[in-house]
């Protein structure tokens, strides 16, 4: 199990708190036997011999050996065996990239937004671009975002792959290395570094090198991805300006309410003069690390069905903890009590799953002080959003707080792996390496140039007037989807202020004002399958026991005291906690040293 596998997803919208039971897949193989570095190939190459002794040894030098990755993100090494196959030089490959053309089959769900505008990626204009001017035809599979699990096993059960793959790393159990060593997907250990140059320069940052491995080492899916990690709060706090001033309360864009004090005081006033409460989501960001940790919430319905963090973090000192068992847990639990007792949360926090609960709760009244997770939803409704809420940063106790906020990861939510039964992988992996050259990039970020974009003198993408103002009244980011590529291509992080508008940059602001984005959250950790299958199934057990002593706490059924909370933590250790956390450590030591 590789976390940033798990929550890549979840953490590029927001940093989810989640239950107390652990989720995530399951590694095949121990992390032993791992792809080389491109610089330990070549350490491994035999020293040069002079021409002497090669002509009295008949020495013949035709190794395989993959050159060292380039000393520059996106620049291609220029004798990668690709070369030999397709030309192309550091801006890119000639078009088309074969002399014949190449036949794929892909397997891959088609996107929401997008399904409901076409009937298959066939229909998109950038595909047939694509099958026109790179000489690749393309025989799609797809199926609903809905299907796809079920679809994905069908195809797996018939044992009839298609040449291309999305979606393995997340659908197959037991993610990519399961799938190599049941033969439905390829290792490409001996074939990335030859016939992907522009994928694989990007390698020479080593943390984005691990991002892309298997747990047990080996490259399998190529990733969508990012060059680079970026913060990405796109969530948080806020608060209503009018209620403020009706309630006489010292707050303001010039003095923040920024402590759980200044929260408590705002809710109580909220509560008094309106029957207001907080839309409170244990799932949430904007509470737990103010007590300077991270600890997970049990699971259940509505906002707490979702959950895919777990409760282990890096204290102020870099030791890794487990945040159920620690003391600050039961002091973040006996402040949510208090302020449950007091009338201050809203008692269907545990049920309310409807999409529009926040813009409901907003618009009748119901709340003035939450972690909006909706923000766009509730722009939509309320036109003059900037002068009815105020951002206010997530709130903080002391210097041991912790802000959490979403950040991204360099893999994205999209991978698409080589079957076992493609008959041409070299020309294959080339095909899938365009979409990581400047060109290939701008496709699957931006779109089609001169219809979503147009390039400017420095070479930036600037929206075109068809996707700002889009005829069929399209967002813009609907209106590009029409004309980019799904599946793997090099993201480009510009994009992130696609549809950014004065209001959304200045509550963005906000909430990035006291996030740390050196957090405590343990981002990557490489199990072994025996380890994995060991901490889920502890975790689990944790899971059921706690999560009913949790909500039993906050609504008052169980009395949180001395002795109350020494029973919940031995028993979390007697089900295994210690060994969970020891589990986790040996995890985090493996994924630094790969």
């Amino acid at each position: 199990m590789k976390r940033n596998k798990l929550v890549a997803a979840c953490l590029t919208l927001t940093m989810l708190i989640g239950c107390l039971t652990a989720c995530g897949g399951t590694g095949n193989s121990a992390a032993e036997s791992i792809a080389p570095t491109p610089e330990e190939v070549s350490a491994a190459a035999p020293a040069p011999v002079s021409t002497a002794e090669a002509e009295d040894s008949q020495i013949e030098s035709d190794s395989a050996v993959p050159e060292e990755a380039a000393p520059e993100a996106g620049v291609p090494n220029p004798d990668a065996k690709a070369s030999e196959l397709a030309s192309y030089t550091a801006e890119g490959y000639d078009l088309p990239l074969f002399d014949d053309t190449l036949e794929l089959s892909y397997w891959i769900p088609i996107e929401h937004d997008l399904a409901n505008l076409v009937s298959s990626y066939a229909d998109m204009e950038s595909y047939q671009w694509i099958q026109d001017n790179l000489g690749v035809s393309l025989d799609w599979n797809q199926c609903s975002v809905e299907a796809k699990s079920d679809q994905f096993n069908l195809m797996v059960a018939g044992g009839d792959y298609c040449d291309l793959i999305d979606g393995v790393f997340e659908l197959y159990s037991g993610g990519d290395d399961a799938a190599i060593e049941d033969d439905v997907i390829l290792s490409l250990d001996d074939y990335i570094y030859d016939y992907m140059p522009f994928y694989t320069s990007y390698f020479v940052n080593d943390d984005l090198r691990k991002a892309v491995l298997t747990d047990a080492g080996h490259y399998g899916s190529i990733y969508q991805m990012r060059a680079e990690k970026s913060a990405s709060l796109t969530n948080g706090p806020v608060v209503r300006l009018d209620w403020l001033e009706e309630c006489g309360l010292p707050y303001d864009r010039d003095n923040l309410p920024k402590t759980i004090d200044d929260w408590h005081e705002i809710l109580t006033a909220f509560h008094d003069k309106y029957g207001a409460v907080t839309i409170w989501d244990p799932t949430g960001v904007e509470y737990i690390g103010a007590w300077g940790m991270y600890a997970s919430m049990p699971g259940g319905q509505g906002p707490m069905a979702s959950n895919l963090a777990d409760g282990f973090y890096y204290d102020k000192s870099g030791e890794i903890c487990y945040g159920p068992t620690a003391g600050r847990f039961r002091d973040y639990i006996e402040t949510v009590a208090q302020w449950y007792a007091e009338g201050l949360i809203d008692p269907d926090f545990i049920t309310s799953g409807d999409r529009n609960y926040e813009t409901t709760m907003f618009t009748s009244d119901r709340t003035g002080l939450w972690g909006a997770s909706n923000l766009q939803e509730i722009m939509v409704n309320v036109p003059d959003i900037e002068n009815t809420l105020m951002a206010i940063p997530n709130p903080i106790i002391d210097e041991d707080s912790y802000v959490y906020g979403g950040f991204s990861s360099y893999t994205m939510n999209s991978a698409t792996a080589v079957s076992t039964q493609c008959s041409d992988v070299e020309r294959a992996l080339i095909f899938l390496d365009w979409f990581f050259t400047p060109a290939g990039s701008r496709m699957g970020t931006y779109g089609m140039e001169d219809i979503t974009y147009t390039l400017t003198g420095d070479g930036q993408c600037q929206l075109t007037d068809f996707v700002t103002n889009n005829p069929d009244g399209l967002s813009d980011k609907v209106a590009i989807c029409l004309y980019s590529t799904f599946g793997a291509y090099l993201y480009d992080p510009s994009f992130d202020n696609v549809g950014m508008t004065p209001t959304k940059e200045a509550f963005y602001e906000v909430w990035k004002s006291n996030w740390d984005p050196e957090n405590c959250v343990i981002e990557n950790a490489a199990f072994t399958s025996a380890e994995a299958a060991e901490q889920t199934s502890i975790l689990a057990e944790i899971g059921t026991y706690g999560g009913t002593v949790f909500l039993e706490w906050i609504t008052g059924v169980r009395t949180l005291d001395d002795a109350s909370w020494q029973e919940y933590v031995d028993t979390c250790n007697q089900l295994g906690a210690e060994r969970a956390l020891e589990l986790e450590k040996t995890a985090v030591e493996r994924y630094n040293s790969i």
